[in-house]
């Protein structure tokens, strides 16, 4: 039953999730080993990249190595990084890149950001909760939490340890969309979405969604490799990266990466 589900599902169904994740302030999405986090969140950056390819900017954290990899150079990725110390630098500069912006937001006399939005994504949350500089990341991500919303800069953050230890409740309180994927028990469950239900989804293809507006429970569909690396192929090959990135640029108004210290690669 674990692939039936998402292929029997109307199109709609997943892609209103990922719509919910792109407007939403910040999404944590927390389930067992091998339950299909990556999977989303791959399909998550896919669906960014189709419909909004110069109104986004990303930000990636990839503890693991592996999972966001292959987005590192594309014109839309502002910065990467791999370990503990290159993952402080980025979330520095976005908080610096947030407090740019609400003093253009004070000059201007608005309250909310109206231009492109940068999305800050960490495939493992918890690696970075246990580093030996845990409580620069801790705090740097909390400010960024409470902060980044009305500045268009948005947390998109996985991990396959949602408990307390790892993750702090006033932290989590500021995700205010969290997506539960399967998960080994009824404790796991009430630490992602605060109430049971995750423990007895199927191990692919569903998920209970907690938002403002209360639960639902949605259909995820699993990637398709061959149309992902086609999508990948277009944004490697079919402009140059400085065509795109001058394009991303023209919408980031006054942001151009090289403002920053950190840099990918």
């Amino acid at each position: 039953m674990n692939l039936t589900i998402a292929y029997h599902t109307p199109t709609g169904e997943y892609q209103k999730l990922y719509e919910l994740m792109r407007v939403e302030a910040h999404t944590l999405i927390a389930g067992s080993t091998g339950c299909g986090k990556s999977v989303l969140l791959n399909n998550f950056i896919d669906r960014l990249l189709l419909e909004s390819p110069n109104e986004i900017g990303m930000m990636l954290i990839d503890p693991k190595r592996i999972e966001l990899v292959e987005y590192a150079n594309l014109p839309h990725t502002l910065g990467y990084a791999q370990d503990e110390d290159s993952a402080i630098d980025l979330l520095k500069n976005a908080i610096c890149i947030m407090e740019d912006r609400y003093c253009t937001m004070q000059t201007k006399r608005i309250k909310k950001w109206d231009a492109s939005h940068i999305y800050i994504i960490i495939d493992e949350l918890a690696d970075l909760m246990v580093s030996a500089r845990a409580k620069e990341t801790k705090l740097a991500i909390q400010k960024i939490a409470q902060l980044g919303r009305a500045a268009g800069i948005h947390l998109v953050a996985c991990t396959q340890s949602p408990s307390r230890l790892t993750i702090p409740a006033a932290m989590t309180l500021n995700f205010t969309c969290r997506i539960g994927m399967k998960c080994e028990s009824r404790i796991e469950s009430n630490q992602i979405i605060k109430a049971n239900g995750c423990e007895e989804l199927p191990r692919h293809g569903k998920v209970i969604v907690l938002t403002a507006d209360g639960y639902q429970t949605s259909s995820v569909s699993m990637a398709d490799e061959e149309v992902h690396k086609y999508r990948m192929a277009f944004w490697n090959g079919v402009k140059s990266r400085k065509e795109i990135m001058d394009e991303v640029a023209n919408d980031f108004h006054y942001f151009l990466r090289d403002n920053y210290e950190y840099v990918a690669n």
